[in-house]
């Protein structure tokens, strides 16, 4: 079977969690299927990464516009005959949208975040976030099957979409290759101190960083003994979203404990992910959960949002507290800290496991 892998609105270095996804899930994938043979097609801006991170699956590249709405454009315009050129029995598009395209064709839908933000954060990019959710719709309606990475992603999938509910397999995704042995050696000041708190992700609205930071001024207030021997770092984001944050933080007087890093390379995010003795996840919505993962990955304690998703990632590990509730974040840090939890379980599922559940829904659509 010929396994064409349409990645060509794909940007390396662009999202870290889309990037964790393809490059876990694709050389797993080539392990898997050595009976098949597997195509990827990518832009011509990043064919040498491909080459570089995937030594051995064929690669063929397209020039692609900049702009995800010129991206998708051109991928309508040219998938079908890239697909055919490549002799292609199965197209799989790994990120949410998908043209229109002839035979048969996998989706994997990691969240339907633009819905969310329709419903919830109304006046954030409303344009874009309408696009996108007319432009997935169409793709969960065109695909004649679905993947999603969780069951809770699965059932508001069928909740939008009940047409879509028998097409829907759940694959989850597996534990990241995230190393606390890579020697980098973290800045004097994230250590400055007994405990060292660690936040990953975007400034988007959904990541309701600013909950961290507001708990945080509770503790400062409520206990200041223990805010002093504090440190908290945040990962992601750009230099925009890092000014928004730090001045949260300067408005809820805890910049002096807050190190606002922005993206960081792999081997820094694996040491501090290692060091750290909280993971925060304060999100209010996910598809998935990588971060619950990562944390679980290295037995590290983590404090997150009481979401379904982060429930299932969870597998029963962790500390919860209320979406958006500063206060009871707050209350359950001081007590972690005060009597730290046992470290985590890894979860057994691996991304050879994701691979074969997908190459499986992948063969049945041949």
């Amino acid at each position: 079977m010929n396994i064409v892998l349409s990645a060509l609105r794909f940007n390396p270095g662009k999202t870290y969690g889309a990037e964790v996804y393809l490059a876990h899930m694709l050389s797993a994938l080539a392990r898997v299927a050595t009976s098949h043979r597997l195509i990827v097609l990518c832009a011509s801006a990043s064919r040498d990464w491909f080459i570089r991170e995937f030594p051995g699956i064929e690669v063929r590249d397209h020039p692609m516009p900049r702009g995800t709405v010129l991206a998708l454009a051109e991928e309508q315009r040219v998938a079908a005959s890239l697909i055919r050129a490549a002799k292609g029995d199965v197209a799989f598009f790994p990120f949410n949208l998908m043209p229109i395209v002839p035979g048969p064709t996998v989706l994997m839908v990691h969240d339907l975040a633009a819905f969310y933000y329709r419903s919830n954060f109304p006046r954030y990019r409303p344009a874009f976030n309408l696009a996108q959710k007319i432009m997935v719709s169409v793709s969960i309606r065109a695909a004649r099957a679905i993947v999603t990475p969780s069951r809770a992603a699965a059932e508001e999938v069928a909740r939008h979409f009940p047409a879509a509910a028998a097409r829907i397999t759940t694959i989850p995704e597996a534990v990241p290759s995230l190393s606390g042995d890579s020697g980098a050696t973290l800045p004097d000041a994230w250590t400055q101190g007994p405990y060292l708190l660690l936040q990953t992700g975007a400034k988007l609205p959904h990541k309701s960083q600013h909950t961290s930071l507001e708990a945080l001024a509770l503790v400062k207030e409520r206990a200041p003994h223990l805010y002093d021997q504090l440190q908290l770092v945040v990962t992601g984001g750009d230099a925009a979203e890092l000014a928004d944050l730090n001045a949260v933080a300067l408005r809820c007087g805890v910049a002096d404990r807050v190190h606002l890093a922005g993206r960081v390379p792999r081997e820094v995010l694996g040491a501090v992910s290692a060091r750290a003795d909280v993971h925060l996840f304060p999100t209010l919505y996910e598809g998935f959960g990588l971060g619950i993962v990562e944390a679980l990955s290295l037995g590290r304690p983590f404090l997150a949002s009481d979401l379904p998703v982060l429930r299932e990632v969870a597998g029963g590990e962790g500390v919860f507290f209320t979406p958006g509730d500063a206060a009871e974040m707050a209350t359950k840090l001081e007590a972690m800290l005060a009597a730290p939890p046992l470290p985590t379980t890894a979860p057994a599922w691996t991304w050879d496991d994701h691979a074969r559940e997908l190459l499986s829904v992948l063969s049945a659509q041949e």
